[in-house]
């Protein structure tokens, strides 16, 4: 063990030199962390266990200088979820202190092969939102998570990933803090009428028209007070803290939040129809006036319903019926819109 710790101290310093991409290194920067414990047993009748096995960074100093890992320190990264009498499937955790994006890092993990993932950070500096919005990902007061799937993938559900995760997170945050939050059509959580959680999928298919990975960004607000949000979304976002006037670990909400996807994963992705109602109890949308957003041109209609595939079927005033799979709408009394 002493001559493998050596060598690794000896490569880390050279990329230290050098600037050599890190990942061309990780498996050998890997072989010089030591397991520190495993922790968390989590048995229920229905819910995956969660066990969580931390590695320790034994190069605080010397990790920092490597370009795009410098937040290696103390990252988990190996997750066994076990299916209540079924088997154990392992999952790498990837956790950093600063990242630009953690779907973007989901990204350069597809790049590199790696099937299925989790990637968190502490904050991150261009965390991104549907429509090209920017998510502010402050560091010490969220949640930001993403999750690669390569495996189980099917072209016919695929579009549906969004509103499920919304779901899967909906299911985490009433464990953890016994809060129901609504969702916003098709995948803002919203407590209080204001915003507490957004979703952004992302995927990439391959020439046949398979579907080669997906990416599901999940981004809570978690410890935030009224100050720490900026002006231009201060009225319209909130915090598990704020609504249940207590802190919430984030940790103990990210756990609960591994199990829900894997539940999503292995049971709501393969037959979608089993979470639907429990989507249609929760969809703010259905019953209030909303207005659609697309092309630069807006309009009004009612919602009335969700359909099989998480679709918002809508009726317009000349009495047009139409579902939306995809596009910008707000709902009337949240968000600021009330004209």
């Amino acid at each position: 063990m002493e001559t493998v710790g050596a060598s690794v101290r000896f490569f880390v310093v050279i990329l230290q030199v050098m600037a050599v991409p890190p990942l061309i290194f990780l498996p050998i920067i890997r072989a010089g962390y030591r397991k520190s414990n495993t922790f968390l047993r989590q048995e229920t009748a229905k819910k995956p266990s969660v066990s969580l096995t931390y590695l320790t960074n034994p190069f605080p100093r010397l990790m920092p200088a490597i370009s795009g890992y410098r937040s290696l320190q103390a990252c988990r990264i190996v997750v066994t979820l076990r299916e209540k009498g079924g088997a154990a499937m392992d999952i790498p955790v990837y956790q950093y202190d600063m990242l630009d994006s953690t779907n973007t890092q989901c990204r350069r993990l597809a790049a590199e092969g790696v099937m299925d993932a989790v990637v968190t950070a502490d904050c991150q500096t261009a965390g991104r939102g549907r429509m090209g919005r920017s998510f502010q990902s402050p560091p010490g007061l969220g949640l930001y998570l993403s999750v690669l799937w390569r495996t189980g993938l099917r072209t016919d559900t695929l579009p549906m990933v969004t509103p499920l995760a919304a779901v899967a997170v909906c299911r985490a945050v009433e464990r953890v803090c016994g809060l129901r939050c609504g969702i916003k059509w098709p995948n803002d959580l919203v407590l209080g009428g204001r915003k507490v959680c957004g979703i952004l999928t992302e995927s990439s298919f391959r020439p046949d028209g398979a579907p080669d990975w997906v990416i599901v960004g999940i981004g809570v607000n978690v410890s935030q007070t009224a100050a720490d949000f900026s002006p231009d979304v201060a009225g319209m976002a909130t915090s598990l803290r704020a609504e249940t006037g207590h802190a919430v670990s984030r940790d103990e909400l990210a756990r609960a939040l591994m199990g829900e996807l894997t539940d999503l994963h292995d049971r709501a992705l393969p037959d979608p129809a089993l979470w639907r109602a429990d989507y249609c109890a929760r969809c703010v949308s259905i019953g209030q006036r909303v207005r659609l957003v697309r092309g630069g041109t807006a309009c009004e209609a009612a919602a009335e319903g969700i359909d099989p595939r998480y679709g918002l079927t809508v009726r317009y005033d000349d009495g047009t019926v139409e579902t939306l799979y995809g596009g910008e709408v707000s709902v009337r009394g949240l968000y600021g819109y009330s004209e």
